[in-house]
């Protein structure tokens, strides 16, 4: 990959930095500019210094790692460890002002803003080797620590920086009572400094570089959970980053010989398609497309590619005109089998992974031995679900039965991670799918001072005494699913609909023991309409949980649902890319597919804004944002 191609491609990675830096900018530059603002400006002043670090340290990670994948908490982790850099980046610019003004008399008698603007460029090198030596790397041998630089490389940073000195004379020369345009140039600005930053730093880091020279002949095991599409997706990512639990089960039963890396929602670089691989893919319905090309690309490198996860083992023929085999089932019954066959050169099309009680062996002994390594404690206590709902996948993927592990198990692993951590984030699908395994393991947390996270269905807060005990044992939040509204057809059936009248009346319960919700909601069904999704807002404004998310009725496959209307002929089209819960797939009698279907974003946020507490809290924040900036 060139150099251009690389740098666009960390610019577009690390465009949510662009946009803090721009924040912070116009809000520092509005506080000044009002008499009252002063009195705030110095916090500002102090946020710029603090994230102008994070945003500086968080471009020298890409270039020194390509495979860097920004997240919330490293970026802030950044910010801390490197706010100094951004008084450092002042300090230079007045020296080198001082330079130049001392050596030409074109520059003297110019204001600091002038030669921020003129000047920062110089700057950016030095910071950006500043914050490698903080970070005590150590070169590569054997690299040029001058790294090449062709003539259109050199004229574009030139052109880059023309262009920013430009915008920044552009407002003096506009009535910007009549015409609101310094904004709009000062977020271009700040995107052509993030390219120069990105353009110079990287010469500064070139020696420091981590570089990704696979071995065609070496064992290795490329996992990979494909990058999803779309802005919202994005942003999950950055504030959700983590490898899928499957990771750790197929880590923790390949043979050590095996060098195992990890690919969650982050782009392969052209490099790492190597030949003489064993690659695994898994993915949902959403991004299996992202998952083929992946596949076709490590296939025509001649490597071996494995496919697997809830859309590839309910549609395996599908999936096996883009890779060797699939697993249908849960891998954990058939790894062995898959890695021994792919030695030998006879991988079988397909794998079915038959439920086995005790999925847990292998597994917890190297969960142990990594629980130093991880910054979220993750563990899987039950497997399977209690309820058989008709748009659900999990009865088909865990065969309608339900699975634990022993409790004095659990107990073991999570006090290895007590010692550093003190969240943990239970992975199951209703961790009260067996109430009274999980009363059991309700008393064993109580003892462990811990705080945790998990999925449950509803019926937990049924019983007082369960609910209490669910408290004490450290519980903080839980995912709830209600996924119905009043005249929904689904209210009709038995089990976990049986309870809908309940649902605010127990939803209030758990909240008053101060465990949070984040509740989940369907809209959608068969017989909703356009009056349901005003009775659904006004159940959710009435429940104010601390999260609310609504996603659209998909048919899976593997689902009932899917089979029903695939039967019947309703569905409107099989492009998997449309299965992401935002839009309609299916023939509604009640709605208009399309407009509904564009209106799902409208409505996710206008939900989240409206009814969930921290929704609230982050729509007042934003509107006194936008006072401030506006």
């Amino acid at each position: 990959m060139n150099l251009n191609k690389r740098i666009s491609r960390l610019a577009n990675k690390a465009f949510i930095v662009v946009f803090i830096a721009y924040m912070l900018d116009v809000a520092f530059a509005r506080l000044v500019a009002f008499g009252a603002g002063l009195y705030v400006a110095p916090v500002f002043l102090v946020a710029k210094t603090f994230f102008y670090g994070g945003i500086f340290a968080t471009c020298v990670n890409f270039l020194i790692d390509e495979r860097y994948q920004l997240d919330i908490k490293g970026f802030l982790l950044s910010c801390k460890k490197y706010f100094w850099t951004y008084i450092a980046y002042l300090a230079l610019i007045i020296v080198v002002d001082m330079v130049f003004s001392f050596n030409l008399n074109y520059f003297n008698g110019w204001d600091f803003l002038y030669a921020k603007n003129h000047f920062q460029i110089l700057t950016y090198p030095l910071i950006a080797f500043f914050i490698v030596k903080a970070k005590k790397l150590q070169g590569n041998e054997g690299c040029s620590k001058s790294p090449p630089i062709e003539v259109k490389e050199f004229l574009l940073i030139l052109v880059l920086y023309f262009i920013d000195v430009g915008l920044f004379y552009i407002p003096q020369f506009i009535d910007l009572e009549e015409i609101e345009i310094a904004r709009v140039t000062l977020l271009f600005s700040k995107y052509i400094q993030l390219y120069l930053f990105l353009y110079l730093g990287y010469f500064a880091v070139y020696p420091y570089r981590k570089t990704y020279i696979a071995d065609p002949n070496a064992k290795e095991l490329y996992l990979i959970n494909p990058k999803p599409k779309g802005f919202l997706s994005y942003i999950h990512t950055f504030l959700y980053p983590k490898n899928p639990w499957l990771f750790f089960v197929l880590k923790a039963l390949t043979p050590k010989d095996y060098a195992v890396k990890t690919f969650s929602n982050v782009d392969l670089l052209p490099e790492e398609y190597m030949p003489g691989k064993l690659v695994a893919i898994t993915s949902f319905s959403s991004n299996v497309y992202e998952a083929y090309s992946i596949a076709k690309k490590f296939r025509a490198r001649g490597s071996k590619v494995i496919m697997g996860g809830a859309h590839a083992g309910f549609l395996p023929d599908e999936a096996l005109c883009f890779c060797d085999s699939v697993v249908i089932g849960e891998a954990e019954s058939v790894w062995d089998k898959i890695i021994q066959d792919y030695e030998n050169d006879r991988l079988q099309q397909k794998y079915y992974g038959e439920p086995r009680d005790n999925f847990y062996e292998k597994v917890d002994e190297y969960i142990i031995d990594v629980a130093e390594r991880q910054r979220i404690i993750q563990i899987e206590t039950t497997r399977g679900c209690k309820f058989s709902c008709d748009f659900c996948v999990i009865p088909s993927m865990t065969f309608k039965k339900i699975r634990h592990r022993p409790i004095e198990n659990v107990i073991k692993i999570l006090e290895n991670f007590k010692m550093n951590k003190s969240t943990v984030l239970f992975l199951d699908n209703n961790i009260y799918a067996e109430p009274k395994y999980s009363i059991e393991l309700f008393k064993a947390l109580e003892k462990m001072n811990i705080s945790w996270s998990g999925s449950a269905s509803i019926d937990i807060a049924k019983d007082d005494e369960v609910l209490d005990l669910v408290k004490r044992s450290g519980c903080i939040q839980l995912l709830i699913g209600y996924e119905i509204a009043a005249v929904s057809i689904e209210k009709e059936k038995k089990g976990k609909f049986s309870m809908a009248d309940q649902y605010l009346e127990l939803s209030k319960k758990i909240m008053k023991k101060g465990i949070q919700i984040d509740a989940q909601f369907i809209f959608g069904f068969e017989k909703d309409n356009y009056k349901s999704l005003l009775d659904l807002w006004k159940f959710c404004f009435k429940l104010r949980p601390t999260i609310t998310s609504v996603g659209l009725l998909t048919p899976l496959p593997g689902s009932k649902l899917y089979q029903r209307m695939l039967e019947q002929d309703k569905l409107l089209n099989l492009n998997w890319s449309s299965y992401s819960l935002d839009q309609i797939v299916f023939e509604h009698k009640n709605l208009n597919e399309k407009l509904t279907s564009f209106m799902a974003y409208v409505i996710t946020l206008f939900y989240f804004f409206s009814t969930s507490s921290f929704g609230i809290k982050c729509f007042v924040a934003i509107a006194v944002s936008l006072f401030v900036v506006l």
